[in-house]
C-alpha cells in the first residue's frame, strides 16, 4: 500500500506529541505542555491556553510515474505567547530590548526538526527553511519550518516503515 500524506502527517503529530525535548522546553519556559494539531490552515490562531502550539500542515505530494523519489511537503507552524523582554541601557543611554519569543521559536523548531528526522531512517528530510513572522504580532510569535520528506522509488514497490 502506498504511503500517504495522512500517514506521514499522523506520524509527525505523534513524534511532536511524544518529544521529551519539546515537552521539557515548554514546561521550562511556559509551565505547561504544548499542543499539537494536524491540518490547520492558520486561519485562526490557537488560544493562549493552547500555546505553545504546533500545527502540522500538509502541502502536497509528488507521485509521477517517472519520478525517482516520492516527495511529500509539510509546514510545521509554532505559535506562542511570550512577553519576556530583557532590557539594558548602554553608557550612552541607548536602550536595548531583547524579546525572548523569537529565540524560543527557533529552539522549538529545532527540537521539532530533530524529532521528525528521528521518526524513520528510511526517508530523506530536506529542509526548505525556517520563517519567522514579524514582531508586529507581539506578544504572539509565529514561526514555521518548511520541509520536504522523500524516499526513493525502487523496484518492488518499496515503502518505508513509519
Amino acid at each position: 500500500m502506498a504511503l500517504t500524506v495522512k500517514q506521514i502527517g499522523a506520524k509527525i503529530v505523534q513524534v511532536l506529541r511524544d518529544s521529551t525535548g519539546i515537552f521539557n522546553k515548554c514546561n521550562e519556559l511556559y509551565y505547561r505542555p504544548h499542543t499539537v494539531s494536524y491540518g490547520s490552515t492558520g486561519s485562526k490562531t490557537p488560544g493562549v491556553d493552547e500555546m505553545p502550539s504546533f500545527a502540522v500542515v500538509p502541502w502536497g505530494k509528488e507521485r509521477g510515474e517517472d519520478d525517482t523519489d516520492r516527495v511529500f511537503r509539510f509546514s510545521i507552524v509554532v505559535t506562542l505567547e511570550d512577553e519576556t523582554v530583557t532590557e539594558s541601557t548602554t553608557e550612552n543611554g541607548v536602550v536595548v530590548k531583547t524579546y525572548r519569543g523569537s529565540d524560543t521559536l527557533e529552539e522549538l523548531l529545532d527540537l521539532a526538526h530533530t524529532a521528525i528526522r528521528a521518526m524513520s531512517n528510511e526517508m530523506y528530510y530536506n529542509d526548505l527553511g525556517f520563517e519567522f513572522e514579524p514582531i508586529e504580532y507581539y506578544p504572539l510569535f509565529v514561526g514555521q519550518m518548511l520541509m520536504q520528506i522523500s524516499y526513493p522509488v525502487l523496484i518492488g514497490q518499496y515503502e518505508p516503515t513509519l
